[in-house]
């Protein structure tokens, strides 16, 4: 049983061709999107994709965060029964932001 923080994490892919003249920031032009499970989702996929056999068991909120989770989740086809959708709170989310390499 995986018990813990089902994470969604977003990877932004880009490069910088210059820096933003408002402030000292870096301007991406973003090239494509990924995501990937995280925290205990992450846990469990790596348990899986060993062979062992997993319960994930966490919350996730009712939104599109929640739903990408869960398609990650598809072809695991056990173990997702102690996933619970919470109406009141987001989908944990970490976004990261990936450029030249």
């Amino acid at each position: 049983m995986v018990v813990g923080d089902l994470i969604l994490d977003q990877y932004i892919w880009g490069n910088v061709h210059r820096i933003s003249p408002e402030a000292p920031v870096p301007v991406l032009q973003v090239d494509r999107e990924s995501w990937r499970l995280g925290g205990a989702a992450n846990v469990y996929q790596n348990i899986c994709s060993l062979g062992g056999d997993a319960r994930l068991c966490g919350v996730i909120g009712k939104d599109e965060s929640g739903k990408s989770l869960l398609t990650q989740l598809k072809h695991h086809q056990s173990g997702k029964e102690g996933i619970v959708c919470d109406t009141q709170r987001p989908t944990t989310k970490k976004t990261r932001v990936v450029a030249h390499h």
